[in-house]
């Protein structure tokens, strides 16, 4: 399908213009795979999706990983976030993808954002009667008589397959429109038709009550396989951000300092009848420097 072969960024945002802005990566572990389209006919490529998952999302990263990526959340610019900003602009796809054009790190999240669609989205087609009996129907009419049982079967499991594909698709271009898609379907919710497939093309149901862009995101950047690259990459955008206002500064060569002053005053004091010669009240000044 040519829409496939094109990339994720033209499939999920058309003609719509997008930031290919270079990022300068000092700190950060540049990622140097190659941006494809993921096979979701592959059972070994489902199979791998799933397993770096359930290995890098469990509870204990969630717990671990939460206040960063509520720090990024917060601080950091990504694709819908609706502040404007100078400069870089997919920050928080920066810190999952790793790749050095800003276009590469959208269109990485995109592929994986499809990915996680296709799971939840093909458990729904699976259990829709409606549609299976749909596919079956196509499957038998596209081999015609000359079909036999076990290829009719074939095929409408890659028909059925598809559907979920293209489903995902339509779910990854809602939320890049900053709406929101329910984490679990319904038959009412599906957008996508046998009849659609072949241009992606449907009438969409975003949902009030769902999941955004941004919990996504979140979701990706806590099942990062590398926890740490996150904070690398956190200072390539600090130092990057930094120097649009500041030219020549480096977070490697930065040198902060503080000083702290503390202002006592005593009382005057006494013990078993004694008075302590102090006067009134005595005034103490404390500092200290600390430079890192």
């Amino acid at each position: 399908m040519k829409l496939l072969k094109e990339g994720s960024v033209p499939l999920i945002m058309g003609e719509k213009k997008v930031s290919d802005l270079p990022i300068n990566i000092v700190y950060g572990k540049k990622d140097t795979t190659k941006q494809s389209a993921w096979n979701f006919m592959n059972r070994k490529d489902v199979e791998k999706e799933l397993d770096e998952f359930e290995k890098t999302a469990s509870t204990d990263s969630f717990a671990s990983e939460l206040p960063a990526v509520l720090y990024a959340t917060k601080y950091f610019h990504f694709l819908t976030d609706t502040t404007k900003k100078d400069g870089i602009k997919y920050e928080i796809e920066y810190l999952i993808a790793g790749k050095d054009s800003e276009k590469e790190n959208l269109g990485m999240i995109f592929w994986r954002m499809i990915a996680l669609r296709f799971v939840m989205n093909a458990a729904c087609v699976y259990q829709d009667p409606a549609k299976e009996k749909e596919a079956a129907l196509l499957a038998a009419s596209i081999l015609g008589v000359t079909g036999f049982p076990p290829a009719v079967v074939v095929a409408k499991n890659l028909l059925l397959l598809a559907l979920a594909y293209g489903e995902s698709v339509i779910d990854v271009r809602n939320l890049a429109d900053g709406k929101k898609i329910p984490a679990v379907k319904t038959s009412s919710d599906w957008q996508l038709s046998f009849a659609g497939l072949a241009t992606l093309n449907c009438k969409r149901k975003p949902v009030k009550q769902g999941m955004s862009y941004e919990d996504y995101l979140l979701l990706l950047l806590i099942s990062q396989k590398d926890k740490r690259q996150k904070y690398f990459r956190m200072m390539d955008l600090m130092e990057q951000n930094i120097r649009r206002k500041v030219p020549d500064f480096k977070l490697d060569q930065c040198i902060s300092s503080y000083k702290i002053t503390q202002n006592l005053k005593l009382k005057k004091l006494g013990f078993g009848g004694m008075i302590l010669p102090f006067a009134t009240y005595t005034d103490l000044k404390m500092y200290r420097y600390v430079t890192y």
